[in-house]
Protein backbone atom coordinates (compact mmCIF):
# COMPACT_ATOMS: atom_id res chain seq x y z
CA UNK A 1 0.00 0.00 0.00
CA UNK A 2 1.44 3.40 -1.02
CA UNK A 3 2.22 6.04 1.55
CA UNK A 4 -0.11 8.20 0.28
CA UNK A 5 -3.89 6.01 -0.08
CA UNK A 6 -2.34 5.27 3.90
CA UNK A 7 -2.36 8.84 4.23
CA UNK A 8 -5.80 9.33 3.56
CA UNK A 9 -7.32 6.54 5.16
CA UNK A 10 -5.79 7.29 8.27
CA UNK A 11 -7.54 11.08 7.96
CA UNK A 12 -11.30 9.55 6.96
CA UNK A 13 -10.54 7.36 9.98
CA UNK A 14 -9.53 10.87 12.32
CA UNK A 15 -12.85 12.65 10.36
CA UNK A 16 -15.33 9.47 11.71
CA UNK A 17 -14.12 9.67 15.60
CA UNK A 18 -14.39 13.64 15.22
CA UNK A 19 -18.20 13.60 13.89
CA UNK A 20 -18.83 10.40 16.14
CA UNK A 21 -17.98 12.56 19.18
CA UNK A 22 -19.94 15.35 17.78
CA UNK A 23 -23.18 13.64 17.67
CA UNK A 24 -22.80 11.94 20.91
CA UNK A 25 -22.38 15.27 22.19
CA UNK A 26 -25.98 16.47 20.60
CA UNK A 27 -27.71 13.64 20.77
CA UNK A 28 -26.90 13.94 24.93
CA UNK A 29 -28.01 17.91 24.49
CA UNK A 30 -31.33 16.47 22.60
CA UNK A 31 -31.64 13.97 26.01
CA UNK A 32 -31.54 16.26 28.00
CA UNK A 33 -34.04 19.24 26.32
CA UNK A 34 -36.60 16.14 26.03
CA UNK A 35 -35.97 15.30 29.77
CA UNK A 36 -36.99 18.93 30.20
CA UNK A 37 -39.56 19.10 27.96
CA UNK A 38 -41.02 16.48 29.12
CA UNK A 39 -40.96 17.54 33.50
CA UNK A 40 -42.82 20.73 31.48
CA UNK A 41 -45.46 19.19 30.24
CA UNK A 42 -46.31 17.06 33.46
CA UNK A 43 -45.87 20.08 35.71
CA UNK A 44 -48.46 21.68 33.04
CA UNK A 45 -50.96 18.47 32.50
CA UNK A 46 -50.84 18.69 36.52
CA UNK A 47 -51.83 22.44 36.49
CA UNK A 48 -54.23 21.83 34.13
CA UNK A 49 -56.04 19.01 36.31
CA UNK A 50 -55.83 21.83 39.23
CA UNK A 51 -57.34 24.50 36.85
CA UNK A 52 -60.26 22.18 35.91
CA UNK A 53 -60.64 21.13 39.24
CA UNK A 54 -61.28 24.88 40.65
CA UNK A 55 -63.15 25.51 37.74
CA UNK A 56 -65.51 22.79 38.13
CA UNK A 57 -65.77 23.72 41.88
CA UNK A 58 -66.45 27.45 40.74
CA UNK A 59 -69.70 26.02 38.64
CA UNK A 60 -70.90 24.25 41.08
CA UNK A 61 -70.87 27.35 43.39
CA UNK A 62 -71.79 29.76 41.06
CA UNK A 63 -74.87 27.43 39.99
CA UNK A 64 -76.04 27.34 43.73
CA UNK A 65 -75.15 31.03 44.11
CA UNK A 66 -77.59 31.74 40.95
CA UNK A 67 -80.31 29.41 42.16
CA UNK A 68 -80.06 30.61 45.32
CA UNK A 69 -81.03 33.98 43.88
CA UNK A 70 -83.37 33.16 41.60
CA UNK A 71 -85.10 31.79 44.59
CA UNK A 72 -84.40 35.04 46.76
CA UNK A 73 -85.75 37.00 43.41
CA UNK A 74 -88.67 34.48 43.65
CA UNK A 75 -90.02 34.74 47.42
CA UNK A 76 -89.34 38.56 46.82
CA UNK A 77 -91.65 38.47 44.10
CA UNK A 78 -94.21 36.11 45.67
CA UNK A 79 -94.62 38.27 49.16
CA UNK A 80 -95.09 41.59 46.64
CA UNK A 81 -97.47 39.46 44.32
CA UNK A 82 -99.48 38.53 47.87
CA UNK A 83 -99.85 42.10 48.73
CA UNK A 84 -101.92 42.66 45.44
CA UNK A 85 -105.47 43.54 46.27
CA UNK A 86 -107.61 40.52 44.41
CA UNK A 87 -109.17 43.89 42.17
CA UNK A 88 -105.79 44.61 41.00
CA UNK A 89 -104.38 41.33 40.05
CA UNK A 90 -108.32 41.17 38.42
CA UNK A 91 -107.53 43.98 36.25
CA UNK A 92 -104.14 42.82 35.03
CA UNK A 93 -105.38 39.94 33.64
CA UNK A 94 -108.17 41.38 32.41
CA UNK A 95 -105.41 43.56 30.45
CA UNK A 96 -103.52 40.72 29.15
CA UNK A 97 -107.39 39.29 27.75
CA UNK A 98 -107.03 42.40 25.79
CA UNK A 99 -104.07 42.44 24.32
CA UNK A 100 -104.42 41.62 20.60
CA UNK A 101 -103.62 38.24 19.23
CA UNK A 102 -101.30 38.46 16.52
CA UNK A 103 -102.32 34.61 15.40
CA UNK A 104 -105.98 35.81 14.93
CA UNK A 105 -105.47 39.49 13.55
CA UNK A 106 -108.29 38.57 10.70
CA UNK A 107 -111.28 36.95 10.69
CA UNK A 108 -111.05 33.83 8.43
CA UNK A 109 -107.38 33.66 8.91
CA UNK A 110 -106.52 32.86 12.61
CA UNK A 111 -103.93 30.52 13.70
CA UNK A 112 -103.81 28.89 17.28
CA UNK A 113 -101.80 30.41 20.00
CA UNK A 114 -100.15 28.20 21.65
CA UNK A 115 -99.17 30.45 24.18
CA UNK A 116 -102.90 32.50 24.70
CA UNK A 117 -104.49 28.69 25.25
CA UNK A 118 -101.69 27.66 28.34
CA UNK A 119 -101.78 31.89 29.71
CA UNK A 120 -105.03 31.36 32.08
CA UNK A 121 -103.55 27.49 33.22
CA UNK A 122 -99.75 29.49 33.63
CA UNK A 123 -100.85 31.97 35.67
CA UNK A 124 -102.90 29.48 37.94
CA UNK A 125 -100.26 28.07 38.92
CA UNK A 126 -98.11 31.01 40.13
CA UNK A 127 -99.35 30.68 43.75
CA UNK A 128 -102.56 30.28 45.79
CA UNK A 129 -103.63 33.87 45.58
CA UNK A 130 -102.80 33.84 42.01
CA UNK A 131 -105.15 30.75 41.31
CA UNK A 132 -107.86 31.89 43.64
CA UNK A 133 -107.88 35.33 41.10
CA UNK A 134 -107.66 33.45 38.11
CA UNK A 135 -110.42 31.44 38.81
CA UNK A 136 -112.74 34.48 39.35
CA UNK A 137 -110.98 36.19 36.20
CA UNK A 138 -113.63 34.55 33.87
CA UNK A 139 -112.83 36.69 30.81
CA UNK A 140 -109.44 34.75 31.25
CA UNK A 141 -110.44 31.68 29.92
CA UNK A 142 -112.64 32.89 27.51
CA UNK A 143 -110.31 31.34 24.28
CA UNK A 144 -111.45 28.20 22.97
CA UNK A 145 -108.78 26.61 20.46
CA UNK A 146 -107.11 23.41 18.89
CA UNK A 147 -103.99 22.97 17.22
CA UNK A 148 -103.26 23.42 13.61
CA UNK A 149 -102.47 20.22 13.57
CA UNK A 150 -103.91 16.35 14.07
CA UNK A 151 -104.52 15.62 17.27
CA UNK A 152 -103.72 11.79 17.42
CA UNK A 153 -102.80 11.29 21.22
CA UNK A 154 -103.64 14.31 22.45
CA UNK A 155 -107.26 14.32 22.32
CA UNK A 156 -107.87 13.86 25.49
CA UNK A 157 -105.81 16.34 27.14
CA UNK A 158 -107.35 19.27 24.70
CA UNK A 159 -110.84 17.61 25.96
CA UNK A 160 -109.63 18.59 29.04
CA UNK A 161 -108.56 21.50 28.75
CA UNK A 162 -111.07 22.64 26.34
CA UNK A 163 -114.09 21.48 29.35
CA UNK A 164 -112.01 23.08 31.96
CA UNK A 165 -111.55 26.75 30.43
CA UNK A 166 -115.73 26.15 29.32
CA UNK A 167 -116.77 25.87 33.11
CA UNK A 168 -114.13 28.53 34.27
CA UNK A 169 -115.48 31.38 31.80
CA UNK A 170 -118.62 31.23 33.50
CA UNK A 171 -121.23 33.13 31.60
CA UNK A 172 -118.54 35.02 29.28
CA UNK A 173 -118.56 35.35 26.13
CA UNK A 174 -116.17 33.19 24.15
CA UNK A 175 -113.70 33.54 21.01
CA UNK A 176 -113.60 29.91 19.05
CA UNK A 177 -110.75 29.30 16.70
CA UNK A 178 -111.26 25.78 15.36
CA UNK A 179 -109.04 25.43 12.50
CA UNK A 180 -109.74 21.42 11.54
CA UNK A 181 -108.54 21.16 8.23
CA UNK A 182 -106.74 18.49 8.76
CA UNK A 183 -107.24 14.25 9.34
CA UNK A 184 -107.98 15.42 13.17
CA UNK A 185 -106.73 11.61 13.52
CA UNK A 186 -109.07 10.82 16.70
CA UNK A 187 -112.31 11.46 15.13
CA UNK A 188 -114.28 10.06 18.49
CA UNK A 189 -111.94 12.46 20.20
CA UNK A 190 -112.72 15.62 18.19
CA UNK A 191 -116.94 14.71 18.03
CA UNK A 192 -116.75 15.57 22.21
CA UNK A 193 -115.01 18.91 22.22
CA UNK A 194 -117.02 19.99 19.21
CA UNK A 195 -120.23 18.56 21.26
CA UNK A 196 -119.00 20.58 24.54
CA UNK A 197 -117.99 23.96 22.40
CA UNK A 198 -121.89 23.08 20.93
CA UNK A 199 -123.47 22.96 24.43
CA UNK A 200 -122.16 26.86 25.13
CA UNK A 201 -123.07 28.54 21.14
CA UNK A 202 -125.58 31.30 23.03
CA UNK A 203 -122.15 32.32 24.39
CA UNK A 204 -120.41 32.63 21.23
CA UNK A 205 -118.88 36.09 20.54
CA UNK A 206 -116.12 34.90 17.86
CA UNK A 207 -116.37 32.35 15.60
CA UNK A 208 -113.95 31.09 13.54
CA UNK A 209 -113.96 27.65 11.87
CA UNK A 210 -112.05 25.89 9.34
CA UNK A 211 -112.98 22.29 7.91
CA UNK A 212 -112.91 20.48 5.27
CA UNK A 213 -116.15 18.53 3.64
CA UNK A 214 -118.42 18.45 6.60
CA UNK A 215 -118.71 15.41 7.93
CA UNK A 216 -120.95 13.51 10.74
CA UNK A 217 -118.43 14.66 13.69
CA UNK A 218 -118.75 18.64 12.30
CA UNK A 219 -122.33 17.62 12.03
CA UNK A 220 -123.06 18.91 16.02
CA UNK A 221 -121.11 22.14 15.40
CA UNK A 222 -122.79 23.41 12.40
CA UNK A 223 -126.47 22.66 13.79
CA UNK A 224 -125.42 25.16 16.44
CA UNK A 225 -126.06 27.96 13.62
CA UNK A 226 -129.67 26.66 13.64
CA UNK A 227 -130.29 27.98 17.56
CA UNK A 228 -130.51 31.67 18.71
CA UNK A 229 -126.77 33.43 18.74
CA UNK A 230 -127.46 36.48 20.97
CA UNK A 231 -124.10 37.06 21.72
CA UNK A 232 -122.18 36.67 18.44
CA UNK A 233 -120.77 39.38 16.53
CA UNK A 234 -118.15 37.53 14.04
CA UNK A 235 -118.28 34.61 12.42
CA UNK A 236 -116.09 32.87 9.34
CA UNK A 237 -116.83 29.35 7.80
CA UNK A 238 -114.20 27.89 5.81
CA UNK A 239 -115.13 25.11 4.06
CA UNK A 240 -111.58 23.70 2.14
CA UNK A 241 -113.44 21.53 -0.26
CA UNK A 242 -115.94 22.77 -2.83
CA UNK A 243 -118.78 21.16 -2.94
CA UNK A 244 -121.28 20.34 0.00
CA UNK A 245 -124.93 20.14 0.80
CA UNK A 246 -126.44 23.54 1.56
CA UNK A 247 -127.02 24.40 5.17
CA UNK A 248 -130.64 25.77 5.74
CA UNK A 249 -132.33 27.52 8.50
CA UNK A 250 -129.20 29.27 9.48
CA UNK A 251 -128.50 32.22 11.53
CA UNK A 252 -132.14 32.62 12.74
CA UNK A 253 -131.18 35.11 15.94
CA UNK A 254 -127.90 36.95 15.83
CA UNK A 255 -128.85 40.64 16.80
CA UNK A 256 -125.32 41.65 17.26
CA UNK A 257 -123.47 40.01 14.05
CA UNK A 258 -121.74 42.54 12.50
CA UNK A 259 -118.88 40.22 10.40
CA UNK A 260 -119.98 37.39 8.42
CA UNK A 261 -117.27 35.41 6.18
CA UNK A 262 -118.34 32.13 4.11
CA UNK A 263 -116.33 30.39 2.28
CA UNK A 264 -117.81 29.09 0.12
CA UNK A 265 -119.31 27.14 3.52
CA UNK A 266 -123.67 27.25 2.24
CA UNK A 267 -124.83 28.03 5.36
CA UNK A 268 -128.17 30.30 4.83
CA UNK A 269 -131.02 31.58 7.02
CA UNK A 270 -133.98 30.97 7.30
CA UNK A 271 -137.34 32.09 4.78
CA UNK A 272 -138.57 34.26 7.93
CA UNK A 273 -135.08 36.12 8.55
CA UNK A 274 -135.61 39.31 6.84
CA UNK A 275 -132.83 41.40 7.95
CA UNK A 276 -129.70 40.63 9.96
CA UNK A 277 -129.23 43.81 12.23
CA UNK A 278 -126.44 44.69 12.85
CA UNK A 279 -124.35 43.37 9.74
CA UNK A 280 -121.71 45.64 8.68
CA UNK A 281 -119.03 43.45 7.38
CA UNK A 282 -119.51 41.06 4.62
CA UNK A 283 -117.35 38.64 2.86
CA UNK A 284 -118.46 36.38 0.47
CA UNK A 285 -116.30 33.58 -1.75
CA UNK A 286 -116.02 30.73 -3.57
CA UNK A 287 -118.75 29.02 -5.89
CA UNK A 288 -123.00 30.01 -5.07
CA UNK A 289 -125.61 30.89 -6.73
CA UNK A 290 -125.92 34.51 -7.58
CA UNK A 291 -129.58 34.69 -6.27
CA UNK A 292 -127.90 33.61 -2.98
CA UNK A 293 -125.16 36.46 -2.63
CA UNK A 294 -128.13 38.78 -3.40
CA UNK A 295 -130.19 37.16 -0.36
CA UNK A 296 -126.97 37.68 1.84
CA UNK A 297 -126.28 40.82 0.22
CA UNK A 298 -130.08 42.10 1.35
CA UNK A 299 -130.27 40.83 4.55
CA UNK A 300 -127.66 43.99 5.76
CA UNK A 301 -129.05 46.08 3.58
CA UNK A 302 -130.04 48.84 5.54
CA UNK A 303 -126.47 48.05 8.03
CA UNK A 304 -123.42 47.06 5.56
CA UNK A 305 -120.89 48.98 5.07
CA UNK A 306 -117.85 47.22 3.60
CA UNK A 307 -118.37 44.29 1.01
CA UNK A 308 -115.88 41.51 -0.42
CA UNK A 309 -117.01 39.51 -3.10
CA UNK A 310 -114.82 36.97 -4.43
CA UNK A 311 -117.68 34.38 -5.59
CA UNK A 312 -118.19 32.40 -8.89
CA UNK A 313 -121.54 32.63 -10.55
CA UNK A 314 -123.78 30.31 -12.90
CA UNK A 315 -126.58 33.03 -12.82
CA UNK A 316 -126.64 36.61 -12.10
CA UNK A 317 -128.92 38.34 -9.97
CA UNK A 318 -132.09 39.54 -11.62
CA UNK A 319 -132.91 42.25 -9.37
CA UNK A 320 -130.72 45.42 -7.51
CA UNK A 321 -130.33 46.14 -4.37
CA UNK A 322 -129.66 50.06 -2.99
CA UNK A 323 -127.03 49.76 0.16
CA UNK A 324 -127.61 53.42 1.48
CA UNK A 325 -124.31 53.12 3.93
CA UNK A 326 -121.83 51.20 2.18
CA UNK A 327 -118.74 52.87 2.02
CA UNK A 328 -116.41 50.47 0.20
CA UNK A 329 -116.16 47.31 -1.97
CA UNK A 330 -113.76 44.71 -3.12
CA UNK A 331 -114.50 42.52 -5.86
CA UNK A 332 -111.95 40.32 -7.12
CA UNK A 333 -113.21 37.61 -9.61
CA UNK A 334 -113.45 38.51 -13.21
CA UNK A 335 -116.32 35.32 -13.28
CA UNK A 336 -118.84 37.80 -11.48
CA UNK A 337 -121.69 37.76 -13.63
CA UNK A 338 -122.70 41.77 -14.78
CA UNK A 339 -125.59 42.13 -16.63
CA UNK A 340 -124.69 42.88 -20.50
CA UNK A 341 -126.24 46.52 -19.96
CA UNK A 342 -124.17 47.56 -17.32
CA UNK A 343 -126.87 47.41 -15.03
CA UNK A 344 -125.39 47.56 -11.40
CA UNK A 345 -126.40 44.64 -9.01
CA UNK A 346 -125.77 47.20 -6.34
CA UNK A 347 -126.79 50.37 -5.88
CA UNK A 348 -124.60 52.51 -3.63
CA UNK A 349 -124.74 55.90 -3.54
CA UNK A 350 -121.96 57.42 -0.82
CA UNK A 351 -119.06 54.61 -1.90
CA UNK A 352 -116.14 55.98 -1.26
CA UNK A 353 -113.94 52.87 -1.11
CA UNK A 354 -113.25 50.74 -4.37
CA UNK A 355 -111.01 47.36 -4.10
CA UNK A 356 -110.50 45.44 -7.54
CA UNK A 357 -108.08 42.80 -8.72
CA UNK A 358 -106.21 42.55 -11.79
CA UNK A 359 -108.80 39.17 -12.78
CA UNK A 360 -111.74 42.00 -12.55
CA UNK A 361 -111.06 43.69 -15.76
CA UNK A 362 -111.13 40.52 -18.16
CA UNK A 363 -115.15 41.08 -17.27
CA UNK A 364 -116.42 42.79 -20.73
CA UNK A 365 -118.72 44.63 -18.62
CA UNK A 366 -116.87 46.00 -16.31
CA UNK A 367 -116.73 50.02 -17.67
CA UNK A 368 -119.97 50.21 -17.60
CA UNK A 369 -120.50 48.49 -13.97
CA UNK A 370 -117.99 51.12 -12.81
CA UNK A 371 -119.22 53.94 -14.55
CA UNK A 372 -122.37 53.90 -11.52
CA UNK A 373 -119.95 55.12 -9.25
CA UNK A 374 -117.58 57.33 -10.78
CA UNK A 375 -118.68 60.32 -8.74
CA UNK A 376 -118.47 59.09 -5.68
CA UNK A 377 -115.70 56.80 -4.85
CA UNK A 378 -112.15 58.45 -4.23
CA UNK A 379 -109.80 55.62 -3.29
CA UNK A 380 -109.04 53.22 -5.30
CA UNK A 381 -106.84 50.05 -4.60
CA UNK A 382 -105.25 47.11 -7.14
CA UNK A 383 -103.81 43.92 -6.62
CA UNK A 384 -103.03 40.94 -8.62
CA UNK A 385 -101.12 42.12 -12.17
CA UNK A 386 -101.78 45.24 -12.90
CA UNK A 387 -101.36 45.97 -16.61
CA UNK A 388 -101.89 49.68 -18.14
CA UNK A 389 -104.96 48.32 -19.91
CA UNK A 390 -106.46 48.38 -17.05
CA UNK A 391 -106.68 52.41 -16.80
CA UNK A 392 -109.24 51.90 -20.06
CA UNK A 393 -111.79 50.84 -17.66
CA UNK A 394 -110.60 52.65 -14.67
CA UNK A 395 -110.61 55.81 -16.23
CA UNK A 396 -114.31 56.62 -15.62
CA UNK A 397 -113.92 56.84 -11.87
CA UNK A 398 -112.73 60.31 -12.50
CA UNK A 399 -112.68 61.66 -8.46
CA UNK A 400 -110.24 59.12 -7.76
CA UNK A 401 -107.48 60.99 -4.81
CA UNK A 402 -106.00 57.77 -3.37
CA UNK A 403 -104.75 55.30 -5.13
CA UNK A 404 -102.98 51.77 -3.34
CA UNK A 405 -101.26 48.93 -4.74
CA UNK A 406 -101.49 46.50 -1.93
CA UNK A 407 -101.83 42.59 -0.98
CA UNK A 408 -103.87 41.49 0.68
CA UNK A 409 -104.44 38.13 2.94
CA UNK A 410 -105.73 36.47 -0.25
CA UNK A 411 -103.37 37.74 -2.74
CA UNK A 412 -99.57 38.12 -2.51
CA UNK A 413 -98.69 40.49 -5.19
CA UNK A 414 -99.44 43.67 -6.30
CA UNK A 415 -97.61 44.25 -9.22
CA UNK A 416 -97.41 47.13 -11.23
CA UNK A 417 -96.38 47.49 -15.02
CA UNK A 418 -94.20 50.81 -15.24
CA UNK A 419 -95.89 52.08 -17.90
CA UNK A 420 -99.24 52.02 -16.00
CA UNK A 421 -97.74 55.56 -14.20
CA UNK A 422 -96.66 56.74 -17.62
CA UNK A 423 -99.96 56.38 -18.91
CA UNK A 424 -101.14 58.38 -15.66
CA UNK A 425 -98.70 61.47 -16.82
CA UNK A 426 -99.73 61.55 -20.30
CA UNK A 427 -103.12 63.28 -21.67
CA UNK A 428 -105.88 62.80 -21.89
CA UNK A 429 -105.57 63.68 -18.36
CA UNK A 430 -106.10 60.39 -15.87
CA UNK A 431 -107.70 61.08 -12.71
CA UNK A 432 -106.96 65.36 -12.01
CA UNK A 433 -107.56 64.94 -8.11
CA UNK A 434 -104.87 62.11 -7.31
CA UNK A 435 -103.30 63.28 -4.35
CA UNK A 436 -102.14 60.12 -3.00
CA UNK A 437 -100.15 56.85 -4.23
CA UNK A 438 -99.17 54.13 -1.75
CA UNK A 439 -97.52 50.56 -3.30
CA UNK A 440 -97.56 48.90 -0.21
CA UNK A 441 -95.61 45.63 0.99
CA UNK A 442 -95.87 43.12 -1.34
CA UNK A 443 -96.00 45.40 -4.31
CA UNK A 444 -93.87 45.92 -6.70
CA UNK A 445 -93.15 48.35 -9.73
CA UNK A 446 -92.10 45.87 -12.89
CA UNK A 447 -91.12 46.27 -16.47
CA UNK A 448 -93.32 45.75 -19.45
CA UNK A 449 -90.34 43.38 -20.62
CA UNK A 450 -90.23 40.96 -17.75
CA UNK A 451 -90.15 40.51 -14.20
CA UNK A 452 -86.43 40.71 -14.24
CA UNK A 453 -85.92 44.11 -16.26
CA UNK A 454 -85.15 47.45 -14.45
CA UNK A 455 -88.16 49.42 -14.76
CA UNK A 456 -87.66 52.82 -15.66
CA UNK A 457 -89.66 54.40 -12.38
CA UNK A 458 -92.18 56.06 -14.80
CA UNK A 459 -93.94 57.09 -10.97
CA UNK A 460 -91.14 60.12 -11.36
CA UNK A 461 -92.41 61.24 -14.23
CA UNK A 462 -95.87 61.01 -13.12
CA UNK A 463 -94.91 63.03 -9.86
CA UNK A 464 -92.59 66.00 -11.80
CA UNK A 465 -95.39 66.23 -14.26
CA UNK A 466 -98.42 66.65 -11.91
CA UNK A 467 -96.25 68.63 -9.45
CA UNK A 468 -94.97 71.42 -11.77
CA UNK A 469 -97.81 71.93 -13.86
CA UNK A 470 -100.70 71.36 -10.35
CA UNK A 471 -102.44 74.82 -9.90
CA UNK A 472 -101.48 76.24 -13.67
CA UNK A 473 -104.44 76.37 -15.96
CA UNK A 474 -104.98 74.66 -18.69
CA UNK A 475 -106.55 77.38 -20.79
CA UNK A 476 -106.90 80.91 -21.23
CA UNK A 477 -109.09 81.41 -18.69
CA UNK A 478 -107.47 81.97 -15.02
CA UNK A 479 -110.04 80.46 -13.40
CA UNK A 480 -109.48 77.10 -14.51
CA UNK A 481 -107.14 74.70 -12.68
CA UNK A 482 -105.00 71.72 -13.58
CA UNK A 483 -104.18 68.59 -12.07
CA UNK A 484 -103.99 68.60 -8.47
CA UNK A 485 -100.70 68.54 -7.02
CA UNK A 486 -99.30 65.38 -5.47
CA UNK A 487 -98.89 65.35 -1.79
CA UNK A 488 -97.59 61.76 -0.48
CA UNK A 489 -96.01 59.09 -2.32
CA UNK A 490 -94.93 55.76 -0.58
CA UNK A 491 -92.85 53.07 -1.99
CA UNK A 492 -93.06 50.67 0.95
CA UNK A 493 -92.05 47.26 -1.03
CA UNK A 494 -89.10 45.49 -0.94
CA UNK A 495 -86.31 46.20 -3.41
CA UNK A 496 -87.26 49.68 -4.43
CA UNK A 497 -83.44 51.78 -5.10
CA UNK A 498 -82.60 54.34 -2.58
CA UNK A 499 -82.38 56.85 -5.36
CA UNK A 500 -86.19 56.44 -6.48
CA UNK A 501 -86.67 57.28 -2.47
CA UNK A 502 -84.71 59.93 -2.81
CA UNK A 503 -85.52 61.25 -5.63
CA UNK A 504 -89.50 61.06 -5.05
CA UNK A 505 -88.88 62.53 -1.64
CA UNK A 506 -87.30 65.59 -3.55
CA UNK A 507 -90.16 65.74 -6.16
CA UNK A 508 -92.45 66.31 -3.86
CA UNK A 509 -91.16 69.49 -2.51
CA UNK A 510 -90.74 70.86 -5.71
Amino acid sequence: MSVTRYAARRRRITEDEELVCSLNARIQLVELQRAAATQALEEARLKQEDLDAEALRIRTLLAIAERNMVEARAASLQALMATFPDDVLHGVFDALVDIPDKNWAVLGFGRYNVARARQPFALASVCRHWRRVALAARRLWTYISLPDTPLDDNAEAHFYRVSLSLARSGAMPLEVLLNVYHDVGDTLGMEKIYFRVAEQARRWRRVDLTMRTPQEKDKVMLDAFRGPLPLLEELAVVQIDRYSTPLEGCLPHVPRLHHLLLLPCPIHPPRYVSALPGLTNLELLGERSGQRVLQYIKLGQRTLTNILLDVRCADAPVASVTLPHLHGLTLRNKTFPFSPSGTPFLIAPHLRSLALHSEFFYNPHVGAFLSHFSGTVTELSLSGLVAVGALDELRTLHNISRLNFKADFYDEIAHIDDNFFSALASQPLVWPRLTSIVVADGGKVRSESGSNAIPNYSILDLLAERNTSAGVSSSAEPETEGPARIKEVILAYEGVPSWVLAEVERLLTV
